[in-house]
């Protein structure tokens, strides 16, 4: 548990990143930090995941974390892209402006978003999420985090039994 706990404070270190930064959606007050004709349009999680790994990136997803200025906005990416010793990981991001200018060059260019520049369909966002979270660090998690966790993903497979039509009735 002492090994747990180091790395929970470890990544507490790390850049918080959150996909409301760059979404061109919303206004500066509801929360972006770059330029609405840079920003892309409802960015997710997955897909900043997607590009620190491409720029070799450590990254941690943390899905049940909720954006301050939006309750309803889940989701957050810690990056590290410092050392302890305040050396860039990367050569051409110095800044954490400059990453987010990156994650805006970038994000448009991803496959998923080729056929659908918009945004990921939110159901697919699920089954991609579980496939993400196994190739990243996992985030520790509290006993309810997990439990809400649990909850959540009975209630998204009963929502996908009742779209299919296996429903009880």
């Amino acid at each position: 548990q002492q090994f747990h706990k180091m790395d929970e404070q470890e990544i507490k270190q790390w850049q918080t990143i959150y996909p409301a930064y760059i979404n061109s959606r919303i206004t500066i007050k509801q929360g972006r930090r770059v330029g609405k004709e840079v920003g892309v349009s409802n960015p997710t999680i997955l897909e900043i995941a997607e590009i620190c790994k491409f720029l070799d990136l450590k990254v941690c997803l943390e899905p049940n974390k909720g954006y301050p200025k939006d309750s309803f906005s889940r989701g957050r990416v810690r990056v590290l892209f410092k050392d302890n010793d305040g050396q860039m990981k990367h050569d051409t991001i110095l800044t954490k402006k400059a990453l987010l200018h990156k994650f805006c060059e970038m994000i448009p260019k991803l496959k998923g978003r080729q056929d659908n520049p918009t945004g990921v369909n939110p159901e697919d966002e699920e089954e991609k999420a579980a496939e993400a979270a196994a190739g990243a660090e996992a985030a520790p998690q509290s006993r309810a985090e997990k439990k809400a966790e649990k909850k959540a993903e009975k209630k998204a497979a009963k929502k996908r039994n009742k779209k299919k039509g296996n429903g009880k009735w």
